[in-house]
């Protein structure tokens, strides 16, 4: 029996006839000529026209994992990308890989809190391929560095020690790479909740260099003088814009890290001068002899920062219960990222064990097709390295509380539907 307030309702699609197959959706040509349809789609060419809310878009694909939406109204872009990985770990808990993206410094949070007009010039000159740098005072008060970009990824603690190994080799840093581990915050019910007692225990091979391009400044304006015909003047000030000077940047793009390599105080990596030629490089065994340290943290001002610095040499293992993180520095306000995967491998008679893992993601983007990428990248290895802690967790390298039995529990029906 229908309810009693609801009605079938017949479309009209006004007078014409339907083209359509027998049973599906009705196309109706009407008799001025006009088409009534869902879609539209041209075998001929790559377009496909469709109605979304009442507004006009047109889908392009360039490959099988990547599409363009226009929105033909507004002329705003919508660039999509999917992404999947599949991968089997044996005898590593994870695998962590990692590319170099373009940085589009215009849409950072930090970008919109700038004026105006400093907004104004470094569009300009990031269109232009030239360095834009936000920046804080180094050491010294004349010196200015640039002020990082940093993405965070947070793993699990496990049950037993692991260090971090590089598989094939890293590269191409932009600019450095971080490692810091500390202890569980707990909550007042005991629950855990993030990190405490955080101390970076290892930086990359690193150098301190200067750097040519625009910061944040002011430029003193004087509105007066003469056209040739009438005299004028004005009030004097300052403008603020954007302006060309020297600065310092912290990065590794110089260095690579060996295949095999352990991360770890004092390892060894390869040093590449400004012809390209190679040679071995000797890291320090402490990160607070390093230019890392000196610029971001052992400077006046910062000196709240010295207790996140691990004095003394890591050996690159992380205990066991200890959580952890490795970030992604990027200073040049151009690129992030490095080239190279590192693995997760336990260390201290652990039993032998293969893992299957696949995971999936999509990302959105009105900037670019590779933000979209990188997006959809991000959410598939963080889905991949999800469903691994959950198999994990399974054969009890990761330790179990009831309410992370709970999530581990909405985890598998998530991914398996059961």
């Amino acid at each position: 029996m229908a309810h009693k307030y609801r009605k079938n309702l017949t479309i009209d699609y006004g007078k014409g006839k339907n083209i359509g197959t027998p049973g599906g959706t009705p196309i109706i040509v009407t008799d001025d000529g006009t088409i009534r349809a869902n879609r539209f789609v041209d075998t001929t060419d790559n377009f496909e026209f469709f109605m979304k809310n009442g507004r006009v878009k047109c889908r392009t694909s360039s490959s099988i994992n990547t599409e363009r939406i226009l929105d033909v109204e507004s002329g705003t872009v919508l660039y999509k990308a999917t992404r999947s990985y599949a991968t089997r770990l044996k005898n590593c808990f994870f695998h962590w890989g990692n590319k170099v993206r373009n940085l589009t410094l215009t849409a950072l949070p930090r970008f919109f809190h700038l004026k105006k007009m400093i907004k104004k010039t470094a569009a300009i000159v990031k269109a232009q391929g030239s360095p834009f740098a936000l920046y804080f005072k180094g050491p010294k008060d004349e010196e200015k560095y640039a002020r990082p970009y940093v993405t965070q990824n947070y793993f699990k603690a496990y049950n037993v020690p692991i260090y971090l190994q590089v598989e094939g080799k890293a590269y191409d840093f932009n600019d450095l790479l971080v490692v810091s581990t500390g202890q569980f915050r707990h909550t007042p019910s005991g629950q855990r909740s993030g990190i405490h007692n955080e101390s970076v225990v290892y930086v990359s091979p690193h150098s301190d260099i200067p750097v040519t391009g625009y910061v944040p400044g002011t430029r003193k304006i004087q509105p007066s003088g003469s056209n040739g015909l009438v005299s004028y003047s004005g009030g004097s000030g300052y403008l603020e814009t954007s302006t060309r000077q020297s600065f310092r940047m912290i990065t590794s793009r110089m260095f690579e890290i060996p295949s095999g390599n352990i991360l770890s105080g004092g390892a060894t990596y390869v040093h590449f001068n400004r012809t390209g030629t190679a040679s071995g490089f000797v890291g320090e065994d402490n990160v607070r002899n390093t230019a890392f340290y000196n610029a971001y943290t052992g400077i006046s001002g910062r000196t709240g920062q010295l207790s996140k610095i691990y004095n003394g040499k890591w050996d690159g293992v992380i205990p066991s219960g200890t959580p952890f993180k490795i970030e992604v520095w990027s200073c040049n306000g151009q690129k992030h990222g490095f080239a190279g995967t590192i693995k997760g491998i336990p260390t201290g008679g652990v039993r032998e064990f293969e893992i299957d893992v696949s995971g999936s993601g999509i990302g959105k983007s009105h900037i670019s097709m590779n933000d979209a990428i990188y997006y959809a990248q991000s959410k598939a290895s963080r889905q991949l390295l999800n469903r691994t802690n959950m198999m994990l967790t399974e054969q009890g390298f990761i330790p179990t509380g009831h309410a992370l039995k709970r999530w581990v529990s909405f985890l598998k029906v998530k991914a398996t539907g059961v």
